[in-house]
């Protein structure tokens, strides 16, 4: 059985962070057994716009900050370091190839990982026809992977304290800014982190490892031929 390692960092610039997946992307084509890699980190406000056409359309404005064009699908999004954001590093085999599938594990272990600190009349579901995570009426958490050589990246982003007046800039994934909110105070964040490793390898039926690796410098220098970008 494949396993799911866990690398936890701080908030990392995004293009770093992008340079990193890619490389790791390149090495887990080449060498499959290298382990799966669930990311998880936040960045400084940035603006991504994904590979659907005419996203750019839903971006309305910048007020100076850095706008990033990648090759994950879905629309265009925002990212701060109130946000869990969470990549997924995983080479597909064989029946594994459905991208669709991914993205309804990537939305349920989200859920999930969240439901335990839930009140009553917290309603986390998803929408259908939208990606993502939403509570009650609202969009909490965005989801947009991208493929290549059948191992995945890019993945979720999950707003706790992220900046309500930056989702104004654009439509996120198309929609009314005024979807996106904050989870309430009672959602844990470091209780998501405990939980999304485990649900994510039941569900990918991945082996969790017990190593939990600090940066992406100690996992590359285990598993990698040369270290990743700086922290």
């Amino acid at each position: 059985m494949r396993e799911l390692h866990i690398i936890q960092s701080g908030s990392i610039p995004y293009q770093d962070a992008l340079n990193f997946q890619e490389e790791l992307v390149q090495i887990k084509a080449q060498e499959t057994s290298t382990p799966d890699v669930l990311w998880l980190l936040s960045h400084p406000p940035v603006i991504t716009v994904g590979a659907r056409r005419d996203a750019r359309k839903n971006l309305l404005q910048t007020d100076g900050v850095e706008v990033v064009s990648i090759t994950r699908g879905g629309d265009v999004t925002y990212h701060d370091e109130g946000q869990i954001t969470g990549y997924l590093l995983s080479l597909l085999e064989n029946q594994e190839r459905d991208l669709h599938r991914i993205l309804k594990i990537l939305e349920t272990a989200v859920i999930e990982a969240l439901m335990p600190d839930a009140h009553p009349n917290d309603q986390l579901h998803t929408v259908e026809g939208k990606t993502g995570v939403f509570l009650n009426d609202s969009k909490v958490c965005s989801i947009g992977i991208a493929c290549r050589r059948w191992v995945t990246f890019h993945g979720f982003s999950l707003c706790f304290t992220s900046d309500p007046k930056a989702w104004f800039r654009l439509n996120p994934c198309g929609l009314d800014p005024m979807v996106m909110k904050n989870l309430p105070g009672h959602f844990s964040r470091p209780h998501f982190e405990e939980r999304i490793g485990n649900l994510l390898a039941a569900h990918l039926k991945r082996e969790l490892s017990p190593q939990k690796w600090a940066s992406r410098e100690e996992f590359a220098s285990r598993f990698m031929r040369a270290p990743g970008p700086s922290c």
